[in-house]
């Protein structure tokens, strides 16, 4: 019986480490960074206060195999975010804010 309580405990305990918070941040774009392996960086006019980033503007990441990103996904996403920067308008996106690269896995062009 001991065993099982430890065996639960103990799966209880990884689900709950394994899981990110996830924030939502809205700003127009700064610069969109993109690097050579297909990754790229978005940073915002305002910084999200959540975002544990160095750099300043804080560097909010996308990247494939990061919190659910796929290589459909990112193509997607790169159009959506350089339409939201060349238009002008707010980018509205959820984030992971286990790292300080904080792995976006979602985003809105707010019209």
């Amino acid at each position: 019986m001991l065993k099982k309580i430890s065996t639960i405990t103990f799966f209880l305990f990884i689900n709950s480490v394994a899981v990110a918070d996830e924030v939502w941040h809205q700003s127009q774009i700064a610069k969109i960074y993109p690097y050579g392996d297909g990754r790229f960086v978005i940073a915002f006019k305002e910084n999200s206060d959540s975002c544990t980033s160095s750099s300043n503007p804080k560097y909010h990441y996308v990247k494939v195999g990061e919190n659910g990103v796929t290589a459909e996904g990112i193509d997607k996403m790169f159009s959506a975010a350089l339409t939201a920067a060349t238009t002008g308008k707010q980018l509205q996106i959820v984030y992971d804010t286990s790292t300080p690269k904080c792995y976006i896995n979602r985003l809105v062009i707010n019209y």
